[in-house]
């Protein structure tokens, strides 16, 4: 999903809301039409990295960026509870984001400035 102009990304997050209700939906009609197969939808769902947005605004960009994952945060604990979610938030390095510790920034992937890291 693409948004050309996507400012602080009300409309690729309404738009990953709809994905992922019908992703559900999909995944529960495959299930009552084969309930004996045990389909592993993980790794083919929809999550932010599909939805791309461009934006002139860096500030906008990554508050769009960050209603994404929160959205997304927000369907997964409100459809599995507790659980962690299957991809964790990743830094720089590949390694997952639990806390900031105060000190360390990483350059914006759309302006290259350094910005603290928010995990």
């Amino acid at each position: 999903m693409l948004d050309p102009a996507c400012g602080s990304g009300n409309f690729l997050y309404v738009a990953l809301e709809h994905m992922k209700r019908l992703e559900g939906a999909v995944l529960n009609l495959l299930r009552d039409l084969s309930p004996q197969s045990q389909m592993d939808s993980e790794g083919f769902t929809v999550d932010p990295h599909q939805f791309l947005g461009l934006e002139v605004n860096p500030r906008a960009a990554r508050i769009a960026e960050i209603v994404l994952w929160i959205g997304y945060l927000q369907w997964h604990y409100r459809t599995h509870g507790q659980v962690n979610p299957p991809e964790p938030l990743l830094d720089g390095q590949g390694q997952p984001v639990t806390v900031w510790d105060g000190r360390s920034v990483k350059p914006s992937p759309i302006t290259g400035e350094r910005y603290r890291l928010t995990g």
